[in-house]
């Protein structure tokens, strides 16, 4: 089925009614309403080749992760059955250790943001919650849609005793909107903005048991980049319920005291290589990181340069000429990047798994060229609500399924309007070859002025938007950003 164009509406609770083809939410998916005779399409072109109907009806992909690309889904310690959402959170950066803390922790709604002074830091929680999903939503067990000022998480946990003497993280995929944490009654980070990931460094801890504690805040009066959340009390046109609080992935991660962070990595078609920039958390003499590139075939192209003098080493891979094969949505091909970094002996101290596509994109005109040839981009607009869990999605197969039914419809890619989605998503469309568009939810600040002066954004928008950047530049799938 081949349309001119089309966008998704996702609307929790009801459907748009119309002239268009709605496609239903089986598998979990969010619905998806298609209009075949919009004005805005983009120019003609089929759509992509690649097969990704479910195998079996229960969401697989017929297209599998390659085995070059090794573990992208290393199992959580302790991994529990029950946990919503076990799926590995950051597939662009793996690591075979962590633990997931999804599930129930300690809740309560602070209606007049007066919890701190009331001592909520210190003491057992009202009620409980299912983590990741936001209060707001039915999947949390809450399902309270009125406006929520301030909430506040709770949940102790045992830090596995075999990671020893390493420096254990803790991560929030996301938590809307201005969060504060706090490990043991010490605050460990503060964090605005609910679109972009927390991360918060809390010290060797194997064996221990600790007690982590969060408080999220959402004023209803201030500015925030809200996306498609609604500012009355009721959903409006086509503003959804809101969401407050925790609603991606909460998991703890072991490293060695100085390690790799998120590398950047970015493709050069022209010269046959991969650009990689690899932050570190510190120098030490001697210190060198390595990098190879990976294929079916094996180790395709390896580069090192000394990680002791620049806080960020930078090194370029380059491919031999009968080794290169591009990402395209006819073909997603995808490298392994496997990352060290070795001390002045020549130990590994820390290694990371990542993956990149070899890919350029250009535009010429009104086209846009992806290695060189012009591509049609026929792009649902996919808004990522899901009514039972509204922006978190109710699990990884619910995700892929949302990519399986706009290339089932004949799109190719999809403008992820309104909001930054999780990374699954962008990890499903970077192996099934599904353009995408990223988007930061920037609504939220209009109506505050005439005509020309009437949006007031504030400073986390900037910021979050960077974060934004950081977390998803190496998607070879990302072909455009509407900031």
């Amino acid at each position: 089925m081949h349309f001119a164009v089309g966008f998704a509406s996702i609307n929790p609770g009801r459907r748009r009614l119309g002239a268009r083809t709605t496609i239903p939410d089986s598998d979990g998916a969010a619905a998806m309403t298609v209009h075949p005779d919009s004005s805005t399409a983009n120019t003609a072109a089929t759509a992509s080749a690649v097969a990704t109907a479910p195998a079996d009806g229960s969401g697989a992909p017929l297209v599998a992760t390659p085995a070059h690309l090794g573990d992208l889904a290393p199992p959580s310690a302790g991994a529990d059955a029950g946990v919503p959402r076990p799926e590995y959170p950051r597939p662009q950066v793996v690591r075979p250790r962590w633990l997931n803390l999804n599930g129930e922790w300690g809740f309560e709604i602070d209606r007049g943001d007066s919890g701190f002074e009331r001592g909520l830091v210190g003491r057992d929680l009202e009620r409980t919650i299912t983590v990741p999903f936001a209060p707001e939503s039915e999947a949390s067990g809450v399902e309270d849609t009125d406006f929520l000022e301030a909430v506040w998480y709770r949940r102790t946990v045992t830090v596995p005793a075999e990671w020893g003497d390493d420096v254990v993280l803790l991560h929030l995929g996301a938590v809307d909107h201005d969060a504060t944490v706090w490990v043991d009654g010490v605050e460990v980070v503060r964090h605005r903005g609910g679109f972009t990931p927390i991360t918060a460094p809390i010290g060797a801890r194997a064996g221990e048991t600790i007690t982590i504690v969060v408080r999220a805040r959402d004023p209803r009066g201030e500015m925030q980049a809200r996306g498609k959340q609604a500012t009355w009390y009721a959903n409006t046109h086509c503003n959804y319920t809101r969401t407050t609080g925790i609603w991606q992935t909460v998991w703890l991660e072991p490293v060695p005291a100085v390690h790799l962070r998120r590398p950047r990595i970015t493709p050069d078609l022209a010269s046959r290589a991969f650009d990689v920039r690899l932050p570190l958390s510190a120098n030490r003499p001697g210190s060198r990181v390595e990098v190879d590139v990976v294929d079916e075939a094996g180790v395709v192209a390896t580069a090192s340069v000394a990680a002791d003098l620049d806080l960020a080493p930078q090194v370029r891979v380059v491919l031999p000429a009968d080794r290169v094969r591009t990402w395209s949505p006819q073909d997603p091909h995808l490298y392994g990047v496997r990352v060290r970094l070795l001390d002045a002996g020549g130990a590994v101290v820390d290694e990371i798994t990542s993956y990149a596509g070899l890919r350029s994109v250009a535009i010429d005109g009104r086209r846009l060229l992806l290695n060189g040839q012009p591509v049609f981009q026929r792009l649902v607009l996919d808004q990522g609500y899901w009514p039972d869990t509204l922006m978190t999605a109710p699990s990884d197969a619910a995700l892929l399924r949302d990519i399986e039914l706009g290339l089932e419809a004949g799109f190719n890619g999809a403008r992820l309007h309104e909001k930054v989605f999780e990374e699954r998503y962008l990890f499903h469309a970077d192996r099934l070859g599904y353009l995408v568009w990223g988007e930061f939810g920037d609504w939220g600040v209009s109506g505050q002025g005439g005509p020309g002066h009437n949006q007031a954004p504030t400073a986390s928008f900037v910021t979050q938007w960077l974060e934004v950047l950081e977390r998803d530049h190496n998607h070879p799938a990302i072909v455009g950003w509407c900031p």
